[in-house]
């Protein structure tokens, strides 16, 4: 027992004496010195640089205060295997358990933030947490999502993504030579040509053609845009109608007079027009009859017994009126008489027709050549042919009439007559001047002598005969 005690008095002094070093010793970057010792216990426990194996241009940016280490890598790095490098004055390094050495083995996986701890030769120590991130790939987004103008945010941009265009349509009136575009897009860059295009910014561009945009995305691909500007032509005040007709009647289309603002429709004999329905071409967003909407080949159906008023209006409210005027042609007419007929250089001798029988008795003057005459005559029916000559009153063919000869005539229904046409030539005037008898009425037994070459005729009568008041009989041509 005496032994322990001289042994441990001695042991528990010198601990006293290290302690009191400890607490009195004067400390020298991180350098801690024993009393009387002249021995340093570092407490240096800084990691003071890190990065990984093969990426020394992605150093690790070191938040001292919070201890954080946030490293960088280029996109596509695997991150499940990473050797890193540091610096630290510290005595040793683990991840966990597992001592690590800068440059060398282990591996660790960053997938998830890893912790170092770094000791100091004190035994003091400090946690490092290590956060690795991975750049993503460049985009290679390119579209633009939406477009419009500045001050006409009511009139945007279609985008036709697949054809890569946008068409624009802006009201009447608007200037588009000075427009600066509003776009959205996620791409690094939009060019019109070399200038750089800011949404919402200058500078202005010229729409009056179309502009190609050229968006480029970070990975450097890129797309052209084609932006289209229209402008909407003012209201129309154009109000003509250019064709009209009726439904089912479309061999029978209106006549317009343009000037006159009328409508003539001229449809079949028979035709009933109480209730037809207009066809009609306009460009005029309205046409009425009276406060009646009219819809061109559709209802409703309207009486043109009387000429009928369509207004119609242009877009920029103007109007006009038509008046439709419908005839109906007559049946077709059966008549086919000739009411005249004579031949040409003859027109004083004219036919006589004989309408019940269908004949024409012409009687020309003594001489007359009747091989080749042409006929004058009058008749409102269409046809006139003798055998399948056509017949033209006045003019030619001439035909022979030594012969009767038929006209046949024919109707616009089709229906038809024949006419016989006979001439008759005044014979020559004749010089016979003879008497070939000669009595006295009521002395009829008692004729004249006649001597022909001496020219004289002796009468002898009975007895008693007054000869004072007697009247001849006699005989010749």
């Amino acid at each position: 027992m005496y032994k322990l005690k001289n042994v441990t008095k001695p042991l528990m002094w010198s601990m006293a004496l290290l302690l009191v070093a400890l607490a009195t010793g004067c400390s020298n970057n991180g350098q801690s010195s024993i009393l009387g010792t002249g021995t340093t216990i570092s407490t240096a426990k800084a990691i003071t640089a890190f990065s990984f194996v093969g990426f020394p241009a992605n150093p690790g940016v070191i938040n001292e205060p919070a201890k954080t280490i946030a490293v960088t890598l280029p996109a596509g790095t695997a991150v499940t295997a990473l050797t890193a490098n540091f610096t630290t004055g510290a005595s040793s390094v683990k991840i966990g358990t597992v001592v690590q050495t800068s440059g060398a083995a282990p591996t660790n996986n960053f997938t998830a933030p890893v912790t170092y701890r770094a000791t100091a030769a004190d035994a003091s120590f400090a946690d490092y947490v290590v956060t690795v991130t991975v750049t993503p790939p460049l985009s290679s987004i390119k579209t633009i999502t939406a477009f419009s103008f500045a001050g006409l945010a009511g009139s945007p941009g279609v985008i036709n993504e697949p054809a890569k265009t946008i068409s624009v349509t802006l009201p009447a009136g608007t200037a588009i030579t000075a427009l600066t575009a509003n776009f959205s897009t996620v791409a690094s860059s939009v060019k019109i040509g070399a200038v750089v295009q800011t949404s919402g910014a200058a500078p202005t561009n010229n729409f009056t053609a179309p502009v190609t945009y050229r968006v480029t995305a970070a990975d450097a691909s890129f797309v052209d845009y084609v932006v289209t500007v229209t402008v909407t032509p003012p209201l129309s005040s154009i109000k003509t109608i250019t064709a009209f007709s009726f439904v089912g009647f479309g061999g029978s289309p209106g006549v317009i007079n343009e000037p006159a603002k009328t409508i003539s429709v001229t449809l079949p004999a028979g035709t009933a027009v109480t209730t037809l329905t207009a066809n009609f071409t306009t460009v005029a967003p309205g046409v009425k009859i009276g406060a009646l909407v009219q819809t061109s080949g559709a209802a409703p159906s309207n009486d043109f017994t009387a000429p009928v008023t369509y207004r119609v209006t242009a877009a920029d409210a103007s109007f006009v009126d038509y008046v439709v005027t419908v005839t109906v042609t007559p049946p077709l007419s059966s008549i086919k008489t000739i009411t005249a007929f004579s031949f040409v250089g003859l027109g004083g001798s004219p036919g006589v027709i004989n309408e019940p029988a269908k004949t024409i008795a012409v009687t020309l003057p003594t001489g007359t050549a009747v091989t080749a005459l042409t006929a004058n005559f009058t008749t409102v029916a269409p046809g006139v042919k003798i055998g399948a000559v056509v017949q033209t009153s006045g003019g030619a063919p001439t035909n022979d009439f030594t012969a009767p000869v038929t006209y046949r005539v024919t109707a616009a229904d089709a229906s038809f007559v024949d006419y016989v046409v006979t001439v008759t030539v005044t014979p020559a005037l004749s010089s016979i001047k003879t008497i070939t008898a000669f009595s006295f009425v009521g002395l009829g037994g008692s004729p004249g002598v006649i001597n022909e070459p001496a020219k004289t005729i002796a009468v002898t009568l009975p007895t008693g005969t007054a000869v004072t008041a007697l009247t001849a009989n006699f005989t010749t041509v």
